[in-house]
């Protein structure tokens, strides 16, 4: 019923002096996850009859937020999540450019979450457009944006959609390891690219990783912390490891940990493992030394106890042998 006016040309005029349209494409709201499932009514409550009252807002935004309120009425669950994040502290402070659930989702043409995954990017390039032309140019962006790889983090991936957290405060910056280690650490998704499932682990168990481990057990986190992922391999802009600007590439490695280490040298780097776990063939000096002390402590520990046991022995038999002993 209401298609056949809204899918005429019709204008509604707001205090501004601008106008917004209210012509709906009748076969993308079919098409998407309300078609089927909704009346209009359900979200446009306010309207009763037919003429309807007359509805005026200040301008396009005074529009989008008052009908925001709507989703709310099926979607509570994701509505407190969405209190929970960033983008809800900026409405709840008056930033009217804070998104709404319809800047993402859209209005009438509401695809699933699921079949949406891959337009993510473009929808936070409406308000994020340099982050989005630094990811569009990264391996992740390529691999989804140029080839349809769905198995590349989106936006969403780190920043969750709804309860998406403050990026540049030191608790979002300790938990990039775990977001990272998400993808790179499952093993048979890094077998298909043909990468290592080890980088987490072998970051973890070298200063830096061992550092943010530490970190996470205190309540009061400095402001400053040790290097993280993002920190060598960039953020957004994250290249492949063999491409010629990759920060971590070998021509650029020492300008790399020089930001954090001003004094750092051409050799610098070379004290590092690079996320390899060492072999015979790979860092040998580092392997056979590791081997000789995995084969060493615990022999010389087993002596210890051998010495120890042996000397029990020695003094139980010792008094059992003195006079006046039966």
């Amino acid at each position: 019923m209401c298609i056949n006016c809204h899918k005429l040309p019709l204008q509604m005029k707001l205090k501004d002096g601008s106008s917004v349209s209210l012509m709906i494409p009748a076969a993308d709201f079919v098409k998407s996850a309300h078609g089927r499932a909704l009346l209009c009514t359900a979200c446009h409550t306010d309207i009763r009859k037919v003429p309807h009252d007359k509805l005026e807002f200040a301008d396009r935004r005074d529009l989008s937020l008052h009908y925001s309120k709507a989703c709310t009425s099926c979607h509570s669950g994701k509505f407190k999540e969405f209190q929970e994040g960033i983008h809800w502290r900026m409405l709840a402070a008056g930033d009217r450019r804070a998104p709404l659930c319809a800047d993402c989702h859209g209005a009438h043409a509401v695809t699933k979450g699921g079949v949406a995954r891959g337009f993510t990017p473009q929808a936070c390039a409406k308000c994020h457009d340099r982050v989005f032309r630094q990811y569009e140019m990264s391996v992740h962006g390529q691999g989804l944006i140029q080839g349809g790889n769905r198995d590349v983090p989106t936006c969403a991936t780190c920043h969750p959609s709804h309860a998406g957290q403050d990026p540049r405060k030191v608790e979002f910056r300790i938990d990039i390891p775990r977001l990272c280690a998400d993808c790179h650490r499952n093993k048979p998704l890094m077998a298909k690219y043909g990468l290592s499932a080890q980088v987490v682990s072998t970051y973890l168990e070298d200063f830096h990783g061992v550092s943010v481990s530490l970190y996470r057990e205190q309540k009061n986190l400095p402001r400053r912390l040790t290097a993280v992922c993002t920190d060598c391999h960039g953020v957004h802009e994250i290249l492949r490891v063999k491409d010629p600007d990759s920060q971590v590439v070998r021509a650029n490695l020492v300008q790399t940990c020089q930001k954090c280490h001003p004094g750092a040298s051409l050799e610098f780097p070379a004290a590092w493992l690079s996320h390899y776990t060492p072999t015979p063939s790979r860092y040998p000096f580092v392997y056979f030394i590791r081997l000789f002390y995995f084969i060493f402590v615990p022999a010389i520990v087993a002596c210890m106890v051998f010495h120890v046991g042996l000397d029990i022995i020695f003094e139980i038999r010792s008094r059992l042998r003195r006079p006046g002993k039966e």
